[in-house]
């Protein structure tokens, strides 16, 4: 292999396939255990860099099973990274779990000057004389997952990536609003603790400003994590609906209804959804439930247009509110939901809409099972609020980039 690492331009290296899974003892052996492993590791990766005559174009990093609070091992990193920090380099990935000890990035990232994708997580730090002069000009998706990391560092490196479009990290999410997003940011991944296990991730398409936060994002989808456990979301979600209440355009991903449903009451949903500003609003459901869909339109009060996708990926939701709301709908001129199974909570919903809906011009009803099209009948013959024609339209899905995408 030694001809193979004087060339090869992409490096992955672990510490992984190191480590002897099968040894089990106290703390005191495991500290020398971890010395062992990471002596072999260094040996090896020494070894490579010792023999490449080349420069690296993409790097991974990994060393999560044998770092040890020493200065041995820092100075080892200090070797390694700052001879692939060269303006060859264009994607960087570095994970590193330290023992009562932290890495700090050399200064020496700034010769990296087209480097397109940058990951940092766990035990790392960002030097300040770093933070003040960081200059990435092509870096385009950053991940900064440290095991802490302050939003005021965040924003500080944000100014030295002038074409940035995907940005992740965990964050404390009392400091969402603090978050700054540069014109060309297209996706914030918020994870909501440093293992990963769960995340809110908001795409969009438009700042205002020239210098903004989420509050000035206009166009969006939110999605989260449905693999952790729900309540731990809590905090972190009503922070980003909250940061978000100015936005105009909204898609709301199956996992963000499935939380909602059931999870708040009527009398506390206009605390958790209060978009007064909201055009456009997108919803994808595990479940079709009218009485929770007309509680969200009312929390809308500016909708012009709703679609809702039917998943039905779920038997049942709970949603604890009457079955029968009374409100007039003073905006809404389309309406469009996919996926209809032609239940009674379908024609139901279609049946308030188009009696209450005082500007509503059409109604899409897609995907009805022939068996189920009878179901619909009746929307044919209903009263409608609005004087003059609202049609009502039967068809099949088709795609629109062009809603929310």
């Amino acid at each position: 292999w030694r001809h193979v690492w004087k060339e090869v331009l992409v490096l992955d290296i672990s510490d992984e396939s190191f480590v002897d899974e099968s040894f089990v003892a106290d703390k005191v052996d495991q500290y020398k255990q971890r010395i062992d492993t990471f002596t072999k590791f260094s040996g090896f990766v020494n070894s490579v860099f010792a023999l490449r005559k080349c420069a690296t174009k993409k790097m991974r990093l990994l060393c999560n099973r044998s770092h040890y609070y020493s200065h041995i091992c820092n100075n080892s990193f200090n070797t390694w990274i700052p001879s692939v920090f060269t303006s060859d380099l264009e994607e960087f990935e570095f994970k590193i779990h330290c023992v009562d000890s932290s890495f700090t990035i050399p200064t020496t990232l700034n010769l990296c000057r087209n480097l397109n994708s940058l990951s940092l997580t766990g035990s790392i730090l960002i030097d300040q004389n770093l933070l003040m002069a960081i200059r990435l000009p092509m870096l385009r998706s950053l991940k900064l997952n440290m095991d802490t990391v302050a939003i005021k560092t965040v924003n500080q490196f944000l100014l030295g990536c002038p074409k940035l479009e995907t940005l992740e990290g965990c964050f404390p999410y009392g400091d969402y609003s603090k978050l700054h997003i540069p014109q060309t940011l297209k996706t914030v991944k918020l994870n909501t603790d440093s293992n990963e296990i769960g995340f809110l991730e908001l795409k969009f398409v438009g700042v205002e400003v020239s210098k903004g936060n989420l509050k000035h994002v206009k166009k969006g989808s939110l999605n989260f994590s449905s693999e952790t456990h729900l309540d731990t979301m809590q905090a972190p979600l009503l922070e980003i609906f909250q940061v978000i209440s100015g936005i105009e355009e909204l898609k709301m991903h199956c996992s963000t209804t499935h939380w909602l449903y059931g999870r708040w009451s009527l009398h506390y949903l206009h605390e958790v959804l209060s978009f007064r500003t909201l055009r456009r609003l997108e919803l994808i459901t595990p479940l079709f439930v009218s009485s929770f869909l007309l509680s969200v339109i009312q929390q809308c009060p500016a909708i012009q247009d709703l679609k809702i996708e039917n998943r039905k990926e779920s038997p049942y939701m709970y949603w604890p509110e009457p079955k029968f709301l009374s409100f007039p709908i003073t905006q809404l001129t389309h309406v469009e939901i996919k996926g209809c199974e032609g239940s009674p909570e379908e024609v139901e919903f279609a049946e308030f809409v188009l009696q209450n809906g005082k500007v509503l011009e059409e109604m899409k009803l897609l995907d009805i099972p022939a068996n189920k099209e009878e179901s619909f009948e009746i929307l044919i013959q209903q009263p409608r609020a609005k004087t003059g024609l609202c049609k009502v339209i039967f068809g099949k899905s088709v795609s629109d980039a062009n809603f929310c995408s």
